[in-house]
């Protein structure tokens, strides 16, 4: 519920982002998540309205439905794993504009382009 925060820098040593972290952090625009998580739990990032980029890296094992619930700017989450692993770890929907960046390509919800 942090309304004036636009961006933060998670240590190293973080292992979960726990449920509504971020939840209602109305001006947060991007984020960067460390190596170190592992996963990120249901409404992390809910409510986040201008949330527009997120970078995800492969070593988060679990996302849990609802992780974007309300997030209608997220645009782009860059996902440095494949899409399999991507679709494996999270298949909630999150806008249609919104595409996840892997390794082998860009999908919108499942479509290659």
């Amino acid at each position: 519920g942090c309304t004036e925060l636009t961006t933060t820098i998670l240590p190293d040593t973080l292992t979960t982002i726990e449920s509504g972290a971020f939840g209602g952090c109305s001006k947060l625009r991007g984020l960067y998540i460390p190596q170190s998580v592992e996963s990120i739990e249901e409404d992390a990032f809910a409510g986040c309205v201008a949330l527009e980029a997120i970078c995800i890296p492969s070593s988060v094992e679990q996302i849990e439905e609802g992780t974007f619930d309300d997030c209608a700017k997220l645009l782009y989450i860059n996902y440095d794993g494949t899409f399999e692993s991507w679709a494996a770890l999270y298949d909630d929907f999150i806008t249609p504009f919104t595409a996840v960046i892997c390794t082998n390509g860009t999908y919108y919800h499942g479509v290659q382009e």
